[in-house]
């Protein structure tokens, strides 16, 4: 698995497998969605959702061997 971001911010992952690839649409997904909040006070909410979602993502992939506390 690779995950690069451009200097726009731009999030790509490649080199998932099809069910992999399926959960890092829904990060891609939920990432549009709080990114759409556009109230600063949202800010900390948005991060917290993605720390849960990249948190879940990566226990996923990993079989419960990589946590977000680990990174």
């Amino acid at each position: 698995m690779h995950i690069s971001i451009s200097s726009a911010g731009e999030v790509r992952v490649t080199g998932l497998s099809d069910e992999e690839y399926r959960l890092a649409g829904y990060v891609e997904e939920l990432d549009r969605f709080l990114g759409s909040l556009s109230n600063d006070s949202d800010e900390e909410y948005r991060l917290a959702g993605y720390v849960e979602e990249l948190d879940r993502f990566l226990n996923k992939v990993s079989n419960g061997n990589v946590t977000v506390d680990d990174l």
